[in-house]
């Protein structure tokens, strides 16, 4: 009996030990399909359905199978090729399964973190933007007031050496008491100007204080949520442990356990689904399969498509 003999007798035997078995039937599209795999690895779409969706991702499923689609496309619009199928009625080979876990709890949380840093950041910008105008206006309004002061000194200064010459000359003649009188009703109404502004500056710096004091506490708000962010950052790696493409005794599933937006979701959906199809991680920090998901583009570079291409000759 030749190789090729032998083949078909044990291609034989083993669907009629399938056959044989009830609850084993429906297996043998599947045995069938796993053959033409393996002797051409593209020509049979990879099968997938849904698996258990946590409420907590609060993703509707017609959004899900989308997503998913748009993973799918990265690989086989530039192939050309039907690398996967959804089965609907759970019979996919894949299971791809949304477990909520502390990885997402702490992604949904740095989210409102930087949302709220965002606003606080915003509003200390406004407040001290305001604070600086507040101040340049203050300082404007005490150089104006100095001003006035050293005039105001200066005209004192005159209107008593006038008073010392007149009354060292024994006495003020009547048409010179009336230009004196006038310059001391000027130099009083001068006085009260000054002590007016003196009083709104000093108000003014009352407020400027407490305006500082505000501020300074937005900036420490800011700086306390800051280090809150970034110490929670540094726990949740970029690494693809945000998903997993697993294959083990109890069956193959993509487990997806955290992601931070629609395209890092997809992305990731499209870098499992290339270890679904026997694709190994890649050394261009762009590829869909580089094992950082640190990158937003959603197309397949040229490595990517480089191993596909060996995937679907067979050679891995």
């Amino acid at each position: 009996m030749n190789k090729k003999s032998i083949q078909i007798f044990l291609l034989i035997i083993l669907i009629g030990v399938f056959l044989s078995i009830p609850s084993k039937k429906q297996s043998i599209t599947t045995l069938i399909e796993s053959i033409k795999r393996f002797k051409d690895p593209c020509s049979v779409p990879i099968t997938y359905s849904l698996g258990v969706i946590d409420s907590n991702f609060d993703l509707k499923t017609k959004d899900i199978l989308t997503y998913i689609q748009e993973a799918e496309n990265i690989w086989e619009k530039p192939s050309g090729k039907n690398l996967f199928q959804y089965k609907e009625d759970g019979s996919g080979d894949v299971k791809i399964n949304f477990t909520f876990d502390k990885r997402q709890a702490n992604t949904e949380k740095l989210g409102v973190i930087k949302g709220v840093f965002t606003e606080t950041e915003e509003s200390y910008q406004k407040q001290k933007d305001l604070y600086e105008s507040l101040v340049t206006e203050y300082n404007t309004k005490n150089l104006i007031l100095k001003g006035l002061i050293e005039n105001y000194k200066i005209m004192l200064t005159k209107y008593n050496q006038e008073v010392s010459y007149w009354n060292s000359q024994g006495g003020v003649p009547r048409e010179k008491m009336v230009e004196l009188e006038a310059e001391r009703t000027k130099l009083g109404l001068k006085q009260k100007e000054i002590e007016s502004q003196e009083l709104a500056l000093k108000t003014q710096k009352n407020q400027l204080e407490s305006y500082y004091s505000i501020i300074d506490k937005i900036y420490n708000s800011i700086t306390k949520t800051q280090k809150e962010y970034n110490t929670l950052a540094e726990s949740s790696s970029e690494e693809f442990h945000a998903g997993e493409y697993n294959r083990n005794e109890k069956g193959t599933s993509i487990d997806v356990y955290q992601f931070e937006t629609k395209e890092k979701l997809i992305r990731l959906l499209a870098h499992e689904l290339g270890h679904a199809l026997g694709i190994e991680h890649t050394k261009s920090p762009n590829s869909i399969m580089y094992y950082l998901n640190s990158e937003a583009t959603l197309i397949a570079e040229t490595e990517d498509l480089g191993s596909l291409e060996k995937i679907c000759q067979g050679k891995k």
